[in-house]
């Protein structure tokens, strides 16, 4: 009884654990891995660049700041779409890559923080929002982003009709 009590209590704790994976090991990309590695209940397990070295490096640098093992250095995206046991996806790229890698992320069915600029340009913006919305997790984010981003275009008219009025003055 007792082992199964605390093979229990590993599996209850498991369940209560944000598995995260980062995509980009630059400065922000790092500094994010050992950020959310600080976090109670959260493990870092793998960071992705194309530059091998610089994956290496990051995994190190996040292990000595947490005290805790270090992620798995990968160079290949795909590894870390391809991890069933990952929840979040960090993006933190050069920009071009943010709205691929979290459309990509989003179809494998993993919640994403991506850093800014979302999108290189509105179409990729817009086929961000349609990969988020196929996953039901992402549904109350979407909503707020898309409320803003009404707000933010009622305002802009607004600055419109008020500036066409000011000229005809």
């Amino acid at each position: 009884a007792l082992a199964d009590a605390s093979s229990a209590a590993a599996v209850q704790g498991a369940n209560n654990r944000i598995v995260v994976a980062v995509m980009g090991t630059g400065g922000r990309g790092t500094g994010l891995a050992r950020a959310f590695q600080q976090q109670p209940n959260v493990d870092v397990t793998i960071v992705c660049d194309a530059d091998m070295g610089r994956a290496e490096r990051a995994a190190q640098e996040v292990a000595k700041a947490s005290g805790r093992a270090a992620p798995r250095a990968v160079q290949n995206y795909q590894r870390i779409l391809d991890e069933k046991a990952v929840d979040l996806v960090v993006i933190a790229t050069c920009n071009h890559w943010h709205a691929p890698g979290a459309i990509l992320a989003c179809a494998a069915g993993k919640h994403v923080y991506v850093e800014k600029p979302c999108s290189h340009n509105p179409r990729e913006g817009e086929l961000m929002v349609q990969a988020a919305r196929k996953l039901s997790h992402t549904e109350a984010a979407l909503a707020q982003a898309e409320t803003r981003a009404a707000q933010a275009q009622a305002d802009a008219a607004d600055c419109r009709t008020a500036l066409s009025g000011a000229q005809t003055q």
